[in-house]
C-alpha cells in the first residue's frame, strides 16, 4: 500500500470524524482548517469530493478554494458508521475505525481494511 493510499484513509478518518458528532446537523468545512500544507489542502478537497459522490456525506453549496456549506452525513454514511467492519480479524465499530484512521496509528493491512469497509458499507447502503 502506497503512503498516498495511507493518506487518503486518514483523511477520510478525519472528515467522517468531524461530521460524525454533527449527525445531519448541516455545518460548514474549510479545508485550510483542517490542513497544514498545499498537498494536504489538495487531499482533502479529492477526499471530500469522493465522500460526497459516493454518497457517504450531502453538501448544500461549494464556494471554491476548498469551502463546502451545509456539511452533514447522509443516511447512508450514517448506516456506515454504525456497522462493524472487520479491522485486523478483529470487528470493530466503523466509528472506532474512523478514529484510528484519521490518527495514523495503523499499519497498511489495516489502513486497507478500513477503506474496504467504507467501500463496502457503501456499497451494501446501495442495495
Amino acid at each position: 500500500m502506497s503512503e498516498r493510499y495511507k493518506a487518503q484513509s486518514a483523511m477520510i478518518g478525519k472528515i467522517l470524524e468531524i461530521l460524525e458528532p454533527h449527525g445531519i446537523e448541516p455545518i460548514s468545512m474549510n479545508g485550510r482548517e483542517y490542513t497544514d500544507s498545499t498537498e494536504g489542502f489538495g487531499l482533502f478537497i479529492n477526499c471530500m469530493n469522493w465522500l460526497i459522490a459516493e454518497e457517504i456525506i450531502r453538501v448544500h453549496s461549494c464556494r471554491g478554494d476548498g469551502r463546502w456549506v451545509g456539511c452533514h452525513l447522509t443516511a447512508k454514511g450514517m448506516h456506515l458508521l454504525g456497522r462493524q467492519v472487520d479491522i485486523g480479524g478483529e470487528m470493530v465499530p466503523m466509528r472506532s475505525a474512523v478514529k484510528e484512521a484519521q490518527h495514523g496509528s495503523w499499519d497498511h493491512a489495516m489502513l486497507g481494511d478500513f477503506l474496504g469497509g467504507v467501500f463496502a458499507g457503501a456499497i451494501k447502503s446501495l442495495s
